[in-house]
């Protein structure tokens, strides 16, 4: 999931993604759960319970702080950790394409093995102008096999297997 607003700033987008994993996590009923993050004020602000102070716009992070609290209680989160960001270069190139095409978007992962490919699929969807992919049928139709570098399907139904 990348965001882009120009008034939104980094922590904010965070703070929305998180929200977006909790509510996905709940309407799923996957709990308890353990939620692992690259920045290390939203971690530590959830770990401890305390709101956001001291920001320009604590009240915005203050009321995204609390409809992510109620979430992270509703859906027992038993751990929050936190990962390097240097680790997470899927996140980083999903928020520089954010930054670079000036559009929002929610991004689906049909595979782990497929997670470069699905960068890719949606950075080629945006040069042509075609708009997102909405299904799994224009995904595979478009995507590339990392396995066998053929367009038409993807690896887990490749069949060079």
């Amino acid at each position: 999931m990348s965001y882009h607003a120009k008034t939104t700033t980094n922590n904010q987008a965070e703070y929305r993604g998180l929200l977006q994993g909790l509510l996905q996590a709940h309407r799923s009923r996957m709990i308890p759960l353990h939620v692992v993050c690259d920045n290390k004020m939203i971690i530590e602000q959830q770990r401890k319970r305390h709101s956001p102070r001291f920001h320009e716009s604590a009240q915005h992070y203050t009321h995204l702080y609390k409809r992510c609290r109620v979430l992270a209680d509703k859906c027992n989160v038993l751990s929050w950790t936190h990962h390097i960001r240097s680790f997470n270069k899927t996140a980083d190139t999903l928020a520089n394409l954010a930054m670079n095409t000036q559009h929002s978007r929610q991004l689906q992962v049909y595979s782990r093995d497929n997670i470069v490919e699905s960068i890719q699929l949606a950075l080629r969807f945006d040069h042509t102008g075609q708009g997102p992919v909405t299904s799994t049928t224009d995904w595979e139709k478009n995507a590339i096999c990392h396995r066998c570098k053929q367009p038409g399907h993807i690896a887990p139904n490749c069949p060079t297997k």
